[in-house]
């Protein structure tokens, strides 16, 4: 994953947002303020570096870069940096409390789960999920990890002096599942990296995506296991050595021990766009008689009707109808855009421009401000691979933004103010904010008021 200037906003209490950044250089100057009343724009307060706040022997006493952020119901904000190594001086998951600004460090996970271009979400008990990401064999990129790690908040809450726990690690289902669904040996794991997911609610969570395709790895991906065959999967079966992320699936987390958790592919939404180049590259690419013996050379079975590819984290919201909008990806290309529900309950996918009309730009950053609208804005004009959003990108940023409501009669996407910057998130009384972007690697809270 290269490095990248995004900031990520998370609502916290008094209507106040916490904006992490995450930028390229060390060196930190001071957003620039638009003018205006503040009562009406907001303000930032100074910036502050993520530091342990009063760290303790063994605490790592550099700063973290935030990568991931999500907000916990005890208001702390839980963030995960680079997780380049776990000997080193910078943090790798420290809480951070948005009232007192002190920092606690949380450490590694226990499972040796890398979070970094992972997923995550908040399941219905407030434990946060975290999907895919990096290899606990000790690469964080390419090809992923079928681990999930939940992270239990349970302790975080301030007590009478303001002091708090970090909470704990817990281990959760390894994901695998028969590849072939009529094939009991075809049960093997999945690997992701940069994956989707959502709670549906009900103890229902979707998982979307996540093929690590490693830009410029050629035949050495580490996806298609052309270097090191595995020998413990049989020669005559699908040849998926990391799984096949592009079918998604239902995981039920509705059981008290997450060792029991249980997965439902939605084979028949099995999606894979074969090029010329490339049949499709989630597993060895070969023909007949490559020297491993795999066959069929390409998981891209003839005949598929789901010829499309849903790119790295494609946004997806579920809606009140039970389906899954996922209208683009911030990796996809501005000239091949479009949206797609999928169903759940057929388990399939469903094109249909009057429900989930295709958004003007694939977008940068995507938030769902009320029930089944959707809010897009930002992202590049073209198609930028892993370089979205990368201070060299050549791509041009889009300042423009769109409104959907999904359960309209005739859904359209309704241009909105164009937006300076390429971060959402959303706030009380359904109003989205949108921060500044400095070059440092801060905390900033900003009050929105009458935003």
């Amino acid at each position: 994953m290269s490095p990248m200037n995004h900031t990520y906003l998370i609502g916290v209490a008094a209507s106040a947002v916490v904006a992490v950044t995450v930028a390229a250089a060390q060196t930190c100057s001071p957003a620039t303020q638009p003018s205006g009343n503040a009562s009406q724009i907001g303000e930032w307060t100074t910036n502050q570096l993520l530091k342990v706040t009063d760290p303790e022997e063994g605490d790592p006493t550099y700063q973290c870069q935030g990568i991931h952020a999500v907000l916990l119901r005890s208001g702390k904000v839980l963030i995960g940096s680079l997780m380049a190594s776990q000997i080193d001086v910078v943090p790798d998951v420290v809480i951070y409390d948005p009232v007192t600004d002190v920092v606690k460090n949380v450490g590694w996970p226990t499972t040796d789960h890398k979070w970094f271009c992972g997923s995550h979400i908040q399941l219905g008990d407030g434990t946060i999920l975290i999907t895919g990401g990096g290899s606990d064999t000790g690469g964080r990129d390419c090809p992923g990890t079928y681990q999930n790690t939940i992270y239990d908040p349970a302790g975080t809450e301030s007590d009478q002096y303001g002091d708090f726990g970090v909470g704990s690690w817990v281990t959760g289902p390894n994901e695998v599942w028969r590849m072939d669904p009529t094939v009991e040996e075809s049960t093997w794991i999945t690997r992701r990296w940069y994956p989707t997911t959502v709670y549906m609610g009900s103890n229902k969570v979707a998982v979307i995506d996540g093929v690590c395709e490693c830009v410029n790895c050629g035949a050495n991906n580490p996806i298609n296991c052309l270097d090191v065959p595995n020998v413990d999967w049989p020669t005559d079966h699908f040849p998926f050595c990391n799984g096949n992320p592009r079918i998604p699936v239902i995981l039920d987390v509705s059981d008290p021990d997450p060792l029991d958790w249980t997965w439902t592919p939605l084979y028949d939404a099995h999606y894979c766009l074969p090029t010329d180049a490339a049949t499709c590259p989630v597993g060895p690419e070969g023909t007949t008689d490559n020297p491993y013996g795999w066959y069929p050379p390409s998981p891209c079975p003839e005949g598929l009707s789901n010829n499309f590819d849903l790119k790295y984290y494609p946004f997806a919201f579920y809606l009140s109808s039970g389906r899954l909008a996922i209208p683009s990806s911030p990796y996809g290309d501005q000239d091949d855009r479009q949206a797609r529900l999928l169903r759940p309950s057929l388990g399939d996918w469903l094109v249909d421009e009057d429900e989930l009309p295709t958004p003007p730009i694939i977008g940068g950053t995507a938030v769902m401000v009320g029930k089944d609208k959707i809010m897009l804005a930002g992202g590049a004009t073209g198609s930028c691979a892993e370089n979205c959003g990368e201070e060299s990108s050549p791509e041009t940023i889009s300042k423009a933004a769109y409104l959907l409501d999904a359960g309209a009669a005739n859904p359209t996407w309704t241009q909105l103010a164009d937006m300076e910057f390429r971060a959402l998130a959303l706030l009380p009384r359904s109003a989205a904010f949108r921060p500044e972007i400095s070059n440092c690697r801060p905390v900033r809270r900003v009050s929105p008021r009458s935003a």
